[in-house]
């Protein structure tokens, strides 16, 4: 690249060819986190010059070819065996070349968009390195893009005074981006009085395992925050005191151990023995000890209680699935069989602009969307059974009835999956309402004329209610909190097919005691510490009366009694904003109308000082433990090639990154292309 110099200096000297030494490479990939793996071949010379950059070569492969400079359009020579000095001592002389290097250097007036305004714009080194080193991370681009060919040429078309650093100084910035965050993120973390956490285990194809953890809150200005806050190799075995201790290690590296209130986790072996020891160990760290006494400290991942739930009714297959994988398969397994598949819907005046997608062992979600993507093309099936005579998987009449059937029976499971795994919004509250109606959609299913589902229905309904029995009182206590519904909604749905009314009225009173209790903790605990900031307070102000004076453990213990028995005997009653708020009207909200439960909360939390901070303690907890794209899946995330070439500490560095800048992305999923 040329020097960033203006004209007002002499050129430099055109870079010299450089040879690359092996082990002064490794010894700079070392320092700078890069495994060798990274790196490229050894390379004798550069075959490329930087020179090509502000020249064209015209009529190459012709006996005479020539280079065009790009600034005054100048032919010089371009056979390869010129070399290039004449081309930098011509760079060196062009008016054309010096002038537009001036004038990158001075400011532009940029209009606003919208608005007629202008703003004085300047190019700025630091902060393209800086978006630079954003860009890699956000969207997991290699270090070494930085020295590909025409990535060099468009950026050099853009800002011809921007010479781009080595892939190594990329990694540096990218590292120094994350240092830089992690303190934001670290600040914004110890204003969170409370913190629910997420788990999920990555694999990799060298067969290790990486453990991400994901914080989540409410802000003070009640928004919903999410952020990975670990990631990091699991040796194995992948034992319940391995995922334990890595999840206090992390903790303590963010200053939250006291903070914990949840975590969500699947239904493994492991995390049911990670749960209770890493509770005990928040539990002893914790001043004012665990939310409802840690009885709700381990969150059931709802998602993958529907996986399992799902997966034990696919356990025994329906015949007209498999002929429609078949199906599927079999048209799309050579482009030959695609264009007559498309004749056949041409003639059968199907006009959908998408195929029957193929569905995954792994996902039962892709299966339904199989189903539910291949109904329509019924008609094209047909008549491509008259055109291929190999092709004998065509559904019958009766076996379509069946995939109809199975669609409308699955339905409730996938959109139930997809409304659980949001980030975007709370979901915690959405846990009771939803699994009921499962349990209601199963028993109903028991009668299905369809002899398939009714089969099936019995394993799935033993498995929903494994796991619904230990669920459902903290969810319905949860669920209280949406205005909406509050204790009306869950005495509804508890009393609705229910075995008998007097098991109904136990399980509502199981309920109505969770919530209460928890909501005494919470007025004992607000009451502690506006007694801890008034003590403050009068010591502040009174250091000349309390001198010399220490309070003994007696004095200590009652005035713990008073914090805990102020209200008593009043006419204040200690759960008045309880009562009231389940008194109230529920809030009436118009149908496919959109709530936002934060904001009402935030409006109201005046009105409910306390209650408010109970709420934004129940909000806060993600009904699932991983993300959608997870969430139908049995294997899991898997790393990718690039990452898998990285050390631990740029590992970890990456792919926090990556979450922390794509936090507040609004663009939508960029995995595939609509083009």
């Amino acid at each position: 690249m040329v020097s960033k110099s203006t004209s007002t200096g002499p050129m430099p000297a055109p870079p010299p060819t450089v040879i690359d030494d092996s082990t002064d490479s490794t010894k700079k990939a070392d320092s700078a986190g890069i495994t060798t793996s990274e790196l490229p071949a050894t390379k004798k010379r550069k075959t490329t010059s930087d020179i090509w950059i502000h020249f064209t070569k015209d009529k190459e492969g012709s006996k005479d070819p020539k280079a065009v400079c790009d600034s005054c359009k100048s032919q010089l020579l371009g056979k390869t065996s010129s070399g290039t000095q004449h081309l930098w001592r011509h760079l060196e002389r062009c008016k054309a070349f010096q002038s537009s290097s001036r004038s990158s250097k001075q400011s532009l007036l940029v209009a606003t968009k919208g608005s007629m305004n202008q703003t004085t714009w300047q190019f700025s080194e630091k902060k393209t390195r800086e978006l630079l080193s954003k860009m890699v991370a956000a969207h997991n681009y290699p270090f070494r893009m930085v020295e590909h060919k025409y990535f060099k040429l468009f950026v050099a078309s853009l800002q011809p005074n921007y010479k781009l650093k080595t892939r190594f100084t990329v990694k540096e910035d990218c590292m120094n981006l994350f240092q830089s965050m992690k303190v934001d993120l670290l600040k914004e973390i110890s204003q969170a009085k409370r913190l629910a956490l997420t788990t999920d285990l990555w694999s990799s194809r060298d067969a290790n395992g990486y453990m991400v953890i994901t914080a989540h809150f409410i802000n003070a200005s009640w928004k919903l925050i999410k952020h990975v806050i670990s990631f990091k190799e699991l040796p194995t075995p992948h034992t319940g005191v391995a995922i334990a201790d890595q999840l206090l290690q992390s903790l303590v590296e963010w200053k939250s151990i006291t903070k914990c209130s949840f975590i969500t986790l699947d239904n493994t072996s492991s995390n049911n023995v990670a749960a209770p020891r890493f509770r005990s160990i928040v539990s002893d760290r914790s001043p004012l000890g665990l939310e409802a006494d840690g009885k709700y400290f381990h969150v059931r991942c709802a998602a993958h209680v529907i996986n399992l739930i799902v997966k034990d009714g696919f356990s025994k297959m329906l015949d007209a699935i498999e002929k429609l994988r078949r199906s599927v398969k079999y048209i799309k397994i050579s482009q030959a069989r695609l264009q007559l598949f498309q004749m056949s819907m041409n003639t059968s005046n199907i006009r959908l602009n998408y195929l029957p997608s193929k569905d995954v062992a792994t996902q039962w979600n892709s299966t339904f969307l199989m189903i539910k993507s291949g109904l329509p093309f019924r008609p094209a099936f047909q008549d491509f059974a008259t055109l291929d005579s190999h092709y004998v998987d065509c559904p019958s009449p009766e076996e379509r009835s069946q995939l109809a059937e199975m669609k409308d029976f699955l339905a409730i499971f996938y959109k139930s999956t997809v409304d659980l795994s949001a980030s975007k919004y709370p979901t915690s509250h959405m846990i009771f309402k939803i699994m009921k109606n499962i349990e209601h959609h199963l028993l109903a299913s028991r009668k299905s004329p369809n002899d398939h589902i009714s089969s099936i229905v019995e394993p799935m309904l033993m498995k929903f209610y494994k796991y619904w029995e230990e669920m459902k009182v903290f969810a319905a206590v949860v669920h209280v909190f949406d205005p909406r519904s509050k204790m009306l909604y869950v005495e509804f749905k508890l009393r609705d097919k229910a075995e008998s009314q007097e098991v109904a009225a136990v399980e509502i009173e199981n309920v109505h005691t969770a919530l209460y209790s928890w909501y005494k903790q919470y007025i004992t605990d607000s009451e502690s510490e506006k007694q801890n900031q008034k003590s403050k307070n009068i010591d502040q102000n009174n250091d000349i009366i309390c001198t010399g004076e220490v309070e003994d453990d007696d004095t200590q213990a009652f005035r713990q009694h008073l914090a805990r028995t102020k209200g008593i005997g009043s006419t204040s009653a200690p759960t008045g904003e309880l009562d009231l708020y389940l008194q109230e009207h529920n809030l009436e909200v118009p149908p496919k109308s959109n709530f936002d439960l934060l904001e009402w909360w935030k409006v109201n939390a005046l009105r409910f000082p306390t209650l408010s901070q109970m709420a934004r303690t129940a909000l806060m907890m993600p009904a699932t433990s991983v993300e959608l794209e997870s969430a139908f899946s049995a294997s899991g995330q898997v790393l990718d090639d690039f990452r898998m070439s990285l050390n631990p500490d740029t590992l970890e560095a990456l792919i926090c990154t990556q979450d922390w800048l794509n936090a507040d992305n609004t663009d939508g999923d960029d995995k595939y292309d609509d083009v």
